[in-house]
């Protein structure tokens, strides 16, 4: 542990999502490296990763899909890629932007907001990222911009 109280804050707050995100990926194929979580199959590579925000006092929980030809190559940069931020699996905009940054001090001990980042990532952003394996998993929107599309008049 760091003798600075926020180093050692975060370490610990990492270590516990660490040990929450890889039981949840796991057991569905992602493979853990670093702060990164990923799974390739035969029509994408999806992952989740922890990014530390350039302040150090929180973090992001990405999510992202590369879709491949069915040639089996990968695109090119660019191509058929896309990335969210786990509050895009948030029903409003409210729960959306709350869930953005998400502060260290927020996430430690027994912290309502990492049980609400843990459900969001096991029972919307997984089932998401399961069918982004399918072969038209490119044309799928995170459930809350296709519930926005849907609810345009």
């Amino acid at each position: 542990m760091s003798a600075n109280p926020a180093a050692s804050l975060r370490e610990r707050v990492v270590r516990m999502l660490h040990r929450e995100i890889d039981a949840i990926l796991a057991p569905a194929g992602y493979v853990q490296a670093g702060g990164r979580w990923s799974r390739t199959t035969a029509f994408a590579r999806t992952w989740v990763e922890i990014q530390r925000s350039s302040s150090g006092l929180a973090c992001y929980l990405n999510l992202g899909r590369l879709q491949r030809l069915l040639n089996w190559e990968w695109v090119p940069p660019g191509t058929y890629f896309s990335g969210w931020r786990i509050g895009d699996f948030a029903d409003s905009t409210a729960e959306h932007n709350s869930l953005d940054a998400l502060a260290y001090d927020q996430l430690d001990g027994d912290s309502p907001l990492r049980a609400k980042v843990m459900t969001l990532l096991s029972e919307r952003a997984m089932p998401f990222l399961n069918a982004s394996h399918k072969p038209f998993g490119h044309r799928m929107l995170p459930p809350r911009l296709a519930a926005l599309r849907e609810a345009r008049p």
